[in-house]
């Protein structure tokens, strides 16, 4: 068996199990879908398909979460103090479908909040389907592997979308690079996977702020830009302006 096989295989017996073929077959005779083309991303916790969507002229991005994980178990502090989830019971057997939840719900913020990031579609159990982020069937690159074409318009748009997301009592609490997906020609950065987003009134909430802050500043220093981190904190949580965003 060659390599590609294998893969196929793993990807194959860690997502499609029944419950998710059946909720899979009910999204294309329900005309969601038209069809689950190729893997975008595979993860520990969730594995990515690219979509054709009915009108076969756009692409959808289906997240599918991993039933059998042990990875959630660490995770219960994203819901823990959630005021959205205080009546949901986290436990291993419901993590995947309260984390396709968290992220559906997160997502639906960051659209009313005008944020470069998917757009929700469809909601099933551990299922989130959602608009596909790139062209021409292709995926944007991560962030990581973009750091020569950086740009200081591309940071800025970054930050705005940050503090657009912080007015709408929302905090991504898993930014990088590698959660972000850079349009290079447009000079936009898309943010994206949203399972660990905790709102206003999460005891952490502040902190899981500070974290994506300085995670991306680091990022950017690596990439050849010097942005103050107290000033960056001060522009999204304030009426400050935009921190200096200097070349190195």
């Amino acid at each position: 068996m060659d390599n590609a096989s294998k893969i196929g295989k793993k990807i194959e017996s860690d997502v499609f199990d029944m419950p998710t073929l059946k909720i899979l077959s009910k999204m294309l005779s329900k005309s969601i879908l038209k069809s689950i083309d190729w893997p975008i991303s595979t993860g520990k916790e969730a594995n990515v398909f690219r979509a054709t969507l009915p009108n076969d002229k756009k692409h959808a991005a289906v997240k599918i979460y991993k039933n059998e994980t042990t990875h959630f178990i660490k995770k219960r502090i994203y819901f823990e103090g959630d005021p959205r989830f205080e009546r949901s019971k986290y436990t291993l057997k419901n993590s995947t479908i309260l984390f396709a939840r968290k992220e559906f719900k997160n997502l639906r913020i960051a659209l009313r909040a005008n944020v470069h990031s998917p757009i929700p579609i469809y909601l099933d159990k551990h299922i989130v389907v959602m608009s596909f982020v790139g062209k021409n069937g292709i995926p944007y690159p991560q962030l990581k592997d973009e750091k020569e074409n950086i740009t200081k318009k591309s940071i800025q748009r970054l930050f705005k979308d940050i503090k657009r997301l912080y007015m709408h009592n929302l905090v991504h609490s898993d930014l990088s690079e590698y959660n972000t997906l850079f349009d290079i020609k447009n000079e936009w950065i898309y943010i994206i996977d949203y399972s660990q987003g905790v709102v206003k009134g999460h005891p952490k909430y502040i902190q899981f702020l500070k974290r994506d802050l300085t995670n991306i500043a680091n990022f950017m220093y690596k990439s050849g830009w010097e942005i103050d981190l107290n000033d960056l904190y001060n522009y999204i949580t304030s009426n400050s302006g935009m921190p200096k965003i200097l070349n190195k």
